[in-house]
């Protein structure tokens, strides 16, 4: 059995490996996670992240809307409201 041809895909990123894919600023990733509930990303054993394909989709998702990167202090509740319209709009589109 030769194990040289076999490729293994990769299942989880880190917040960096997301955030140089996508170009998005690592905080931005972390800010939209803790003000989003529904993107929600699980951690390993050590607590870090853990973005998985479909974390990943939704985020570019959110990019391709043209979603601002949000103050990090003391955000608009208007413009948290209206992003997390955007992910659920993501989510919707994401599950058909």
């Amino acid at each position: 059995m030769r194990y040289g041809s076999l490729k293994i895909e990769k299942v989880y990123w880190s917040t960096r490996e997301v955030s140089e894919m996508i170009g998005v600023p690592e905080y931005t990733l972390r800010y939209w996670e803790k003000h989003i509930p529904e993107l929600s990303v699980p951690r390993n054993r050590a607590g870090k992240r853990s973005w998985r394909k479909q974390d990943i989709a939704l985020v570019k998702e959110l990019k391709t809307k043209n979603a601002k990167p949000l103050p990090p202090h003391n955000p608009d509740p208007e413009v948290l409201r209206e992003l997390r319209a955007q992910v659920l709009q993501a989510l919707s589109k994401l599950r058909k």
